[in-house]
């Protein structure tokens, strides 16, 4: 009997995921009547949905623009969650290059009397700060956070840079589904890394399409759809915990002309990197 309720609770709980309602503001009573995560008691919030998505459009006299859209929704357990209200974006803005955000949409959902209520991220939740000279930090939090809550939010970086940001897997608190699609044109070569002291990896799926807007060439895909993805937890004398996060590092190593073939290659020996370093104004000081 036991073996039997046991599996019931299994098959009901992969049923709820896969009946979820991803779609921004689809937020269900069940999400906010959650006491505790059912994988992961000691949680004190979790990664509901998490989708990022990258890609690259075509711009006449500017060339390829890179987008990063990210819907993230989240459940807070306890007050120890309450920091994943909270949210910084860093953006570059170096050597005549801008990165902006854009599209910034957030809630707060709660339960009230057996009704789901809603607050509106505002413009006094928004904040933006200089970080360093090349980087400044767009934040946001989200109002009317507390126990049992659920937060959601989405927005889009564009960018200049054909250089893409680490793609990061694992965060502090577990992810129930997490769908990433990296969408770049074949003129831009990347070296993917995994992190493999990660003791979590997820399956990469690679594909490729082809475009003819504005002009024939093709798209290289990478995606991964990965659910029930564990937390990473601090451990005693396990030193910096980034170092075992579950990450993917994409390097771009060549950029193709309109005939395929190397325009600029980024790739170095570490006696370049030592004499690049060597040059740099920043260094010695």
């Amino acid at each position: 009997m036991k073996n039997v309720l046991f599996t019931l609770i299994i098959v009901l709980s992969f049923n709820f995921i896969d009946s979820q309602n991803y779609d921004f503001g689809k937020v269900s009573k069940a999400e906010l009547q959650e006491k505790f995560h059912s994988k992961d008691s000691s949680a004190s919030a979790a990664i509901l949905y998490r989708n990022e998505n990258i890609s690259f459009s075509y711009v006449s006299g500017e060339g390829f623009v890179q987008q990063r859209e990210v819907h993230e929704r989240i459940k807070v357990y306890d007050k120890d969650g309450f920091d994943w209200a909270t949210k910084k974006v860093y953006l570059y803005k170096g050597t005549g290059q801008k990165e902006n955000l854009i599209g910034l949409k957030g809630f707060s959902y709660n339960l009230v009397n057996g009704k789901i209520e809603k607050d509106k991220l505002k413009s006094d939740g928004k904040f933006k700060e200089d970080n360093n000279e090349f980087t400044k930090i767009s934040s946001f939090t989200l109002p009317n956070v507390k126990v049992g809550t659920v937060i959601e939010y989405k927005y889009k970086v564009v960018s200049p840079r054909y250089s893409l940001d680490d793609i990061i897997f694992q965060f502090s608190i577990p992810i129930n589904k997490l769908d990433i699609k990296i969408a770049t044109p074949e003129y831009y070569i990347y070296n993917k890394q995994y992190n493999f002291q990660a003791t979590y990896l997820p399956k990469l799926n690679e594909t490729y399409e082809q475009t003819r807007n504005p002009f024939d060439y093709k798209i290289n895909i990478i995606s991964f759809n990965e659910e029930n993805v564990p937390a990473l937890k601090e451990e005693a004398y396990s030193g910096n915990i980034n170092n075992y996060r579950s990450k993917m590092a994409m390097e771009l190593t060549a950029v193709l002309n309109n005939r395929k073939m190397i325009e600029k290659s980024f790739s170095a020996t570490w006696e370049e990197v030592s004499k690049t370093i060597y040059k740099s104004t920043n260094f010695g000081g």
